[in-house]
């Protein structure tokens, strides 16, 4: 039973500290990828990564815009729709009145 025991957190131990290697490694190899990746932000121009940015900016706030301007659109057809409804119905009632 001892013998399992251990057999076991041995076991256990050595898949931790495996892991532990595999997890450092990966935190390494993702660190020398920031490192890479700001260096060739570092060689952008100011000017160019401000223009990308407006551009951004531009391009999510249109989305947006265009998104409002649809809803917009379909409220305005429920909107005629329901005008069109109160209509028929005033319609419906001169007609039935003597």
């Amino acid at each position: 039973m001892r013998d399992e025991k251990r057999v076991i957190t041995s076991t256990i131990l050595t898949n931790i500290s495996m892991l532990k290697r595999n997890l450092l490694k990966n935190v390494s190899l993702l660190k020398d990828e920031i490192k890479k990746e700001e260096k060739i932000l570092n060689s952008i121009p100011p000017s160019k990564i401000a223009s990308d940015t407006l551009n951004k900016k531009f391009k999510f706030n249109e989305r947006i815009y265009t998104a409002l301007l649809n809803r917009i659109d379909i409220e305005i057809d429920k909107f005629t729709i329901a005008i069109q409804d109160f209509r028929r119905c005033l319609y419906s009632r001169k007609r039935d009145k003597p």
